[in-house]
């Protein structure tokens, strides 16, 4: 019996390994939440097994190290920082898109604990790595099939994301394994070698193919720091070799620097934004500014924080309106460590700290050989540069703490307290240890993973087109928040923007449009119980408003929305198109003026306010507008270009149409669509004439040229 249960908890960890191949096709944000879901269940069955191991055998209990009092703290604190958090639900369970939180810290400290006692021999040790690497060779294989055009890159065309679904994901990934690759391939001999060499050359062409500047910067660190190590502890050949090594870093790095504005550079989009990396001041001081909010939160609340997934709240209190041209939510500092100071407060920062700087100790006072001593300290310097600008994810934890494991191994001494207890006896195993444990972790595995995963898969069948139609579409809205999952937000998220959908759709009868609306609305009230100063459930709530056509308590739920986060002009705009769709013009300017007014050097406030007027038949006005802000009347937009075509300004629309031919050299698109304006605001024969010159000048254009003058001769 002790033989199979050891077996289990090493299976498990060597499955491990393989679990970032598994994408959960069917399930919202599949690339995040089947991963996340299958790591914890193999974590639980891990920890059960141990615990067994440890009742009856005294080899496999916890030993004493500092990086496992340190880690344990860490924990043990991030629970009183997530218990007093603004939302503890959120702080301790996180959402599908992200699954992180105290779960996710909770387990990856599980598998700290039974990797740090199975795999304390080296041998066995050893082997886990080298599954590792069998795993990312597989993904490597996902990667390649994704170049060659089998496989789609999922997040985009370019940035090669293999199963992880986020190109950087996958660089951070690539980064540990090309450490441990090398590490592997020097320890070995013959042809093993060789084909970890092999293997790292394609781990680095696909690093180089995320296009992910901070894991990239963090491997040439990691190499640096490794020739440097070399240089100071190595022997005399070893150091000809760090020296060389040094010298053919400053040789990639400069020779790079240098060609970094050639055409062959700027021509390849991949290359070229790897290249950025030597002029990316606007988006540091991008970064800058997210860290100077986030910093203003963390001195708000410095010693519990704000708790895990809190970093949304300091993001609206302290949002700086010069942020306007980034995305609209931020959830990350996207700086680790300054993340977990807004998690977790001062406490949590150092404790993060001395994690990592215990681990690093342990390896360099460790009786381990030089080659495993270089790596892992190499990987953790890795880490490290790369944690100042990238958030963690599953896969950059799960190497981190194998790291983190290694170095409590080789640290350990026994505590004499734990050992000393009596052993439970071989015979009362099958009877009562097993059962009780198996029992339990049934139990754990039921409640903490089975609402998610099922509610997972049910918010997509909700969101497609089904048999039944929109009714059955509610059902499921239904069925999928019954399950009790953890990420009732995002579900009613979701549930909100099919709701929009559906009260827009002509074909839908109103009494069910009334009975999702009032869906909707009841669920967002549930959340807003548990979230009640979340601006992005605010704004929400306020859309179910304005969709039912009760513009009143939608602008009042968008001004509290603003009271919460008074410098986010996005919350202006929105309660000035609000307060248009009302009939309150005025007002809506005035909310059009203040978000601009935030900030000047954003002129899309102008440009919706600009449009207001186009479609208020105030032509004169909007021009002013423009030519106060802008300087020209003339404004290439396509909220304008909208606006003009909406409101039969076709004088401007036709200035704007030429404004676009111009900045695209000519697009041929372009110079008929020209022709359509043309042809729509009664100039028949300037619109020909303007056709016949396009296919002139671009005889590609032929066909769609021939068929638009077919289309005008057939409107006559």
């Amino acid at each position: 019996m002790q033989k199979t249960v050891r077996y289990i908890a090493l299976g498990a960890l060597f499955l491990i390994p393989f679990i970032p191949l598994y994408v959960a096709g069917g399930a919202f944000f599949p690339f995040i939440t089947g991963k996340a879901f299958l790591f914890r269940i193999v974590i639980e069955i891990a920890v059960a097994a141990w615990i067994v191991l440890a009742l009856v055998d005294k080899q496999y209990r916890p030993r004493f190290s500092w990086t496992l009092l340190i880690y344990g703290l860490f924990a043990l604190w991030m629970f009183i920082a997530n218990a007093l958090a603004i939302n503890p639900h959120k702080a301790f369970w996180s959402n599908f898109e992200r699954m992180d939180g105290w779960v996710t810290l909770i387990h990856l400290f599980g598998f700290f604990l039974v990797a740090g006692s199975m795999l304390a021999a080296e041998k066995i040790r050893t082997a886990w790595w080298r599954t590792f690497l069998a795993g990312v060779a597989l993904t490597c294989g996902v990667g390649f099939l994704q170049i060659i055009g089998v496989l789609n890159i999922n997040q985009g065309a370019l940035r090669v994301d293999s199963t992880f679904g986020n190109a950087i994901y996958f660089a951070v990934y690539l980064m540990f394994a090309l450490g441990v690759t090398l590490w592997q391939a020097f320890a070995s001999r013959g042809w093993v070698r060789w084909l970890l060499l092999a293997l790292a050359a394609v781990e680095l062409a696909m690093l180089l193919l995320t296009a992910s500047r901070g894991p990239i910067i963090a491997a040439f660190a990691a190499a640096g720091f490794a020739a440097l190590w070399s240089l100071w502890k190595a022997g005399k050949g070893a150091r000809k070799a760090a020296v060389g090594a040094l010298v053919a870093l400053v040789v990639v790095i400069g020779g790079f620097f240098l060609i970094r504005d050639t055409s062959f550079v700027q021509g390849q989009p991949v290359i070229a934004r790897i290249a950025t990396v030597f002029s990316i001041g606007e988006e540091l001081q991008t970064r800058f500014t997210i860290w100077g909010m986030a910093l203003q939160g963390a001195a708000e609340r410095p010693v519990t924080g704000w708790g895990q997934e809190g970093f949304n709240y300091v993001f609206y209190k302290y949002y700086q309106p010069s942020m306007y041209g980034q995305e609209i939510w931020f959830d990350r500092a996207h700086n680790t460590y300054i993340d977990w100071l807004v998690a977790g407060g001062i406490p949590a920062f150092f404790l993060f700290l001395a994690l990592l700087m215990s681990a690093a100790v342990a390896l360099i006072r460790a009786q381990i050989s030089s080659g495993e001593r270089l790596m892992l300290l190499s990987l953790l310097v890795a880490y490290g540069v790369q944690a100042l600008v990238v958030f963690d994810n599953l896969f950059a934890y799960v190497p981190l703490v194998m790291i983190l494991a290694t170095a409590h191994i080789v640290s350990s001494r026994p505590l004499s307290s734990i050992e000393s207890l009596p052993a439970a006896k071989e015979k009362s195993l099958g009877v009562v240890v097993v059962p009780i444990v198996a029992a339990i972790t049934v139990a754990v595995i039921w409640i903490v993973n089975v609402p998610g995963m099922s509610a997972a898969t049910d918010v997509i069948k909700a969101q497609q087109p089904t048999s039944g139609g929109p009714q059955q579409n509610l059902a499921l809205y239904q069925q999928t928040l019954a399950h009790g999952s953890f990420a009732t937000q995002e579900i009613r998220e979701q549930l909100v923007m099919f709701t929009a959908r559906v009260v827009s759709e002509p074909s839908v009868s109103n009494e069910l449009k009334a009975e999702f609306l009032t869906f909707a609305r009841d669920q967002m009230e549930i959340e807003l119980k548990r979230a009640p100063t979340d601006v992005r459930l605010l704004v929400e709530h306020a859309s179910i408003y304005r969709a039912a056509g009760d513009y009143d308590n939608a602008v009042r739920f968008i001004n509290s929305a603003i009271v919460l986060s008074p410098k986010k002009q996005a919350l202006y705009l929105e309660r000035a198109a609000t307060l248009w769709a009302a009939g309150q013009q005025d007002a809506a300017r005035a909310s059009f003026l203040e978000a601009y007014e935030l900030d000047t050097s954003f002129k899309e406030p102008i440009i919706y306010l600009a449009a207001s007027e186009a479609l208020s038949s105030r032509m004169p006005q909007a021009r002013a507008i423009l030519l106060e802000t802008f300087g020209t009347t003339t404004v290439d937009s396509d909220v304008l270009w909208n606006a003009y075509a909406t409101a039969k300004a076709y004088d401007d629309l036709l200035a704007l149409q030429r404004l676009r031919i111009l900045n695209s050299n000519g697009d041929p698109t372009q110079r008929l669509m020209l022709a359509k304006i043309l042809a729509v605001a009664g100039r028949t024969e300037q619109a020909r004439a303007e056709i016949q010159a396009t296919i002139a000048a671009h005889p590609e254009a032929a066909q769609d040229g021939a068929a638009l003058l077919s289309q005008i001769a057939g409107q006559q």
